[in-house]
């Protein structure tokens, strides 16, 4: 099949599929093996299985895989080997999350996967004794998703991991959860308002994703916590800690891929030109079936980000992000690091730059690691070598004293 597009230009190198959405989300895969779940080779047992551009082959495979991981999991748990039980219960999440890469998230297969992908996760956190627990934070009456380590500790610094618009609060386990309780800190991962499983309680993305943080933060402090706290975050995540951390003091280090202070012209730049052209025409040619040369895989993925936009869908992304605001980030004074994977868009890596020359005036132990193809970092979040950027992170903790 000849080459097509991902929703927006995410990575360079080519993994397996002729797809770009397809693609970027096989090496996303592959980067999670190197820090659990399933191994590359189960990973690939499943892609060749899948049809190149078809997204429902793919949620067959790993349907198939996420069972498949589940009885051995149990089977481990059964004979008393609580260390592959716990391999095996993350590998069935991982397979599950692999599933909602293109599933319609209203679809209640996709319902029904969440629902796998939590049990297994919080099983596997169990049995390899992470300290992961599950915990909500209250918001506007209705409760945020997220992990917690018990029991927190003064002592140490609170990693916080905040996500993008393709996560859930498992991801985040991979995005730095996992390293950060090697490192010895408590960890705290959680979704906000449009993030994992929150549109299915009616909360999308939009002002109360940033509102959320300072929520969650209020809470700690009703729990008690008072050590240090570390504030990460990634894709739209790094927006939505840039424009929280410009309002807001109670971080002492951040950590952003990529730290975007304007989204809507990052939105504007990166996304195809069908979607921000026209959205409504577009949107509802699309919902009809009628999209023209959009892709299948391609489809799929927009129909999820749609979702979770709430009542306006895609329709309203532009019009959100405008409300939402940009980032007064020359009001941002903490130490901060940077990753930029050389592959993505020239626009977050624009924007990266600007924040990255403003923060070291005022914090000179800030840094910004432009992640070159070679190092095989080089992709949207740095998916496809998330071990290596992870290293990176939390050296520099101990660089500047916080880990």
């Amino acid at each position: 099949m000849k080459k097509q597009k991902d929703v927006g230009k995410r990575q360079s190198h080519h993994y397996y599929f002729n797809n770009g959405t397809m693609d970027f989300a096989a090496g996303w895969l592959l980067g999670y093996s190197q820090i659990g779940g399933l191994s590359a080779g189960e990973i690939y047992d499943c892609l060749n299985k899948i049809q190149d551009g078809k997204p429902d082959s793919w949620v067959e495979a790993f349907t198939d895989s996420m069972r498949f991981q589940r009885k051995m999991a149990e089977e481990c748990s059964d004979a008393g080997d609580n260390n592959g039980a716990g391999m095996k219960y993350l590998a069935c999440a991982h397979a599950a999350r692999s599933v909602l890469h293109m599933c319609d998230p209203a679809s209640e297969h996709a319902i029904d996967t969440v629902k796998i992908m939590e049990d297994a996760f919080q099983k596997a956190m169990d049995f390899l004794k992470t300290g992961l627990k599950p915990y909500d934070f209250d918001f506007k009456g209705k409760k945020l998703p997220g992990y917690m380590t018990a029991p927190l500790s003064d002592e140490k610094a609170l990693y916080i991991v905040i996500g993008g618009g393709d996560t859930y609060r498992e991801d985040l386990y991979f995005f730095g959860g996992s390293e950060a309780i090697k490192n010895g800190y408590n960890v705290l991962l959680v979704d906000l308002p449009g993030q994992g499983k929150t549109p299915y309680a009616g909360m999308h993305f939009g002002e109360d994703t940033v509102n959320a943080l300072s929520a969650v933060l209020d809470q700690m402090e009703i729990i008690g916590f008072k050590g240090k706290k570390i504030l990460s975050g990634y894709s739209g995540g790094g927006y939505f800690t840039t424009m929280f951390l410009s309002r807001e003091k109670r971080i002492d280090a951040w950590i952003a891929s990529t730290p975007i202070f304007d989204m809507r012209i990052t939105i504007e730049r990166a996304m195809p030109a069908l979607l921000t052209g026209n959205p409504s025409g577009w949107l509802q040619r699309t919902l009809l079936g009628i999209a023209g040369n959009l892709n299948p895989t391609l489809e799929s993925a927009l129909k999820k980000y749609n979702w979770q936009f709430g009542p306006g869908g895609l329709a309203s992304v532009l019009e959100i992000f405008k409300v939402t605001g940009i980032a007064d980030y020359e009001k941002i004074n903490v130490p901060s690091l940077f990753l930029v994977g050389m592959s993505e868009d020239g626009e977050t890596m624009r924007q990266a730059r600007i924040v990255y020359e403003s923060i070291k005036q005022r914090r000179p132990a800030s840094k910004i690691l432009e992640f070159a193809a070679a190092t095989g970092a080089d992709a949207h979040c740095q998916v496809n070598n998330l071990l290596w950027a992870q290293h990176y992170i939390f050296n520099w903790l101990k660089s500047i004293e916080l880990g």
